[in-house]
């Protein structure tokens, strides 16, 4: 029984893959040194286990993931 921290956007899916999670839940974050300033954890659960993988902006654009971003307003956080 643990939370496991991904560190690849790859690992993750092969893992999704495998494990078959029939809900992935996320959270959408304010990460104040990426520009513009957010963040995606996408979680998902096998059993008591905990995967989770982090990415952050980089010039309009998640990271490790190449999701992009619409924008900066505070008041939403724009992740499609």
């Amino acid at each position: 029984m643990g939370v496991f921290r991904v560190q690849t956007w790859e690992e993750y899916k092969k893992l999704a893959l495998e494990f078959k999670p029939s809900i992935v839940y996320y959270s959408r974050d304010p990460h104040p040194t990426s520009r513009p300033p957010w963040g995606l954890k996408p979680i998902f659960y096998n059993g008591f286990d905990g995967y989770v993988f982090t990415d952050y902006a980089e010039e309009g654009v998640l990271h490790k993931t190449g999701i992009p971003i619409r924008g900066t307003d505070k008041g939403s956080i724009p992740i499609s």
